[in-house]
C-alpha cells in the first residue's frame, strides 16, 4: 500500500509536521502524498495526458483533440478536453470541456459533460454531443530542457553535490534539493539573469487547490518580496495568477503548462533588472518564462523597481523536489529557445494557448529522456540526435 505522508521515508522528519496537521483529520487513505509512482496506487495509471484525432463526420475534417485526466482519489477523476490539442501542443486557448470519470470493473467511464467515453489501458475512446467520435492515446510529454547542462560561465545552484550556494537548505534521501522552513535563499544576489530549474510535483489525488504540492520560486530584494512564480500541481486547471506558472498577485500564465504529477518539469526564466552604474534601480523588472518549453510569460513588466535579487524556494514539507538548478548572470541571456519571439514590455493579456511545440521520442510509456546542452542534444542513453528534433517551432 502507498505510504501516507507521515510514514514516507523521503520526507525530512522536521518538515513533515507542517503538513501533518492538515491531514490527520482525514481518513488514512486520503492522507496519500506519493513521491514515487510505486507509491501512487491504481489511479496513477489512469491519470495523465491523452492525444489523438476526431473521426471525420460528413464534410467535417478530422481535428486534433487532447485530454487531461486529473485524479481526485478513490477512482474518481476530472477529465478536461481541449479542442485543437493539449495545452502548448495545439489547443486554441479558448474552449475547454470538463467531464467526470469513475473507475469500475470494466475500466474508467467518462460522463457528465459534452464529452463521454471510457479509458482502458492507454486508450481513451468516446464521442461528444456534436456527434464526433475520437480515439486518444496516452501521451507522456517531456520538457525539451529537462537535463539542460549549465553553460561554462553559469553558477550552478544545485546539481546534487553541494548546497554551498544556499542558506537554509538540505537534501532529501534521494539527493534532491529540499528547502527548509520558511524558505531556502541563495547567498548571492543576481541581476539580468537566465535561470534554469527542474521540479517535480507529488501525486496528491485527495488534495484540492493550493494544498496540492504548493511551493514557490521567489525573487527577493533585501529579503523582502519582489516577485514569485507559483509552483503547484495545476495539472488540468485554468490559468490564474495563483496557479502553477502564475506570477503571484500580478499575472496569470498565458496557458497552464503543467504536466501530470511525478513528471519532471522545468522553468526557464529571463529576468531583466535594470540598474545604473552605481547599482541603483533605474527601471521596472521584466520577466519571460517558459514552463516545460511553453512560453507562458513574454516580456512581463513587473510593477516594482528592480535591482539585484536573491533567489528563494518555499519550504513545502518535502513533497515538491528540485534538481538541476543553475543561473547565468549578466546582460546576455541564455538562448533556451533560439528564435522564439519575446515581446518586451507586455502586460497581462488574454490566454493565447500558443507556445513552442514540445516534442519527444519513442512510443508509449517507455520514452527516452532528452538532454540538451550547449554542445548538442542527447538521449538518456548517450546517443546524439540533431538539434532540430526538439527545437520549438
Amino acid at each position: 500500500m502507498p505510504q501516507p505522508i507521515f510514514r514516507n521515508k523521503h520526507f525530512l522528519p522536521f518538515q513533515a509536521a507542517a503538513i501533518l496537521c492538515g491531514f490527520l483529520a482525514l481518513p488514512a487513505s486520503a492522507q496519500l502524498i506519493a513521491l514515487e509512482p510505486d507509491q501512487a496506487g491504481p489511479d496513477f495509471a489512469v491519470q495523465g495526458e491523452y492525444s489523438g484525432m476526431t473521426e471525420p463526420q460528413g464534410s467535417q475534417a478530422p481535428a486534433k483533440l487532447g485530454a487531461q485526466v486529473v485524479a481526485n482519489g478513490d477512482g474518481n477523476f476530472r477529465v478536461v478536453f481541449f479542442p485543437g490539442g493539449l495545452p502548448g501542443d495545439g489547443w486554441t486557448g479558448t474552449d475547454r470541456f470538463e467531464s467526470v470519470g469513475q473507475t469500475g470493473a470494466g475500466g474508467t467511464g467518462i460522463s457528465g459533460g459534452d464529452y463521454q467515453g471510457s479509458i482502458t489501458g492507454d486508450s481513451l475512446k468516446g464521442g461528444n454531443t456534436g456527434g464526433e467520435r475520437f480515439v486518444l492515446i496516452r501521451k507522456n510529454r517531456i520538457s525539451p530542457t529537462v537535463g539542460l547542462a549549465p553553460p561554462a560561465k553559469a553558477t550552478v545552484l544545485f546539481d546534487g553535490s553541494s548546497l554551498d550556494e544556499w542558506d537554509n537548505a538540505d537534501k532529501d534521501s534521494r539527493n534532491f534539493f529540499a528547502p527548509l522552513s520558511p524558505i531556502a535563499m541563495t547567498r548571492k544576489k543576481f541581476a539580468n539573469f537566465s535561470l534554469h530549474l527542474e521540479f517535480r510535483e507529488p501525486f496528491m489525488p485527495f488534495a484540492q487547490g493550493q494544498p496540492r504540492g504548493n511551493s514557490g520560486l521567489k525573487f527577493l530584494i533585501a529579503k523582502a518580496f519582489f516577485a514569485e512564480i507559483q509552483i503547484l500541481d495545476s495539472f488540468g486547471n485554468e490559468a490564474r495568477e495563483d496557479e502553477c506558472g502564475g506570477i503571484e498577485v500580478f499575472f496569470a500564465p498565458d496557458v497552464v503548462a503543467s504536466f501530470p504529477p511525478l513528471t519532471w518539469q522545468t522553468y526557464d526564466i529571463h529576468l531583466t533588472t535594470p540598474v545604473s552604474a552605481d547599482s541603483n534601480a533605474v527601471g521596472k523588472g521584466n520577466m519571460t518564462v517558459w514552463h516545460n518549453g511553453i512560453l507562458i510569460h513574454s516580456g512581463r513588466e513587473l510593477p516594482a523597481m528592480a535591482t539585484a535579487v536573491n533567489i528563494a524556494l518555499q519550504e513545502n514539507g518535502g513533497s515538491v523536489c528540485f534538481r538541476n538548478m543553475w543561473i547565468l548572470d549578466g546582460d546576455d541571456k541564455y538562448p533556451f529557445f533560439p528564435g522564439a519571439a519575446v515581446r518586451p514590455g507586455r502586460s497581462a493579456g488574454p490566454a493565447s494557448g500558443k507556445g513552442p511545440l514540445i516534442r519527444g521520442v519513442g512510443k508509449g510509456r517507455a520514452r527516452e529522456i532528452l538532454l540538451r546542452g550547449p554542445e548538442g542534444t542527447y538521449l538518456s542513453n548517450g546517443t546524439r540526435v540533431p538539434i532540430r528534433s526538439i527545437t520549438p517551432r
